[in-house]
């Protein structure tokens, strides 16, 4: 690979793939790469919001995005070689 930033999802939004969060989430765990998924559950679906009795349709962007962000390892202590390797990964899974 070459020494250019590397951006993994540029693009991909309207690209006509479809992010199975759930899968690339297995996927990187099968090859040893942290992640996060961040209130899979939206605030307004918690337990402690349940006497407010918001509306779910007034939550659309929030129900999508809950089924849509993964967070990738990114910090300072990232070796390039890490970073490669959770790119080529990462790429590999969007390519199938």
């Amino acid at each position: 690979m070459s020494k250019k930033p590397i951006i993994v999802f540029e693009g991909i939004e309207g690209s006509g793939k479809t992010l199975h969060i759930n899968a690339l989430a297995n996927y990187l765990k099968k090859n040893k790469i942290p992640y996060g998924i961040f209130y899979p559950v939206p605030l307004h679906l918690q337990k402690a919001y349940v006497n407010i009795k918001f509306k779910n349709e007034n939550f659309i962007n929030t129900n999508k995005v809950v089924n849509e962000v993964i967070s990738l390892p990114m910090h300072t202590e990232l070796t390039y070689s890490q970073i490669e390797f959770i790119c080529e990964k990462t790429i590999n899974f969007l390519d199938k």
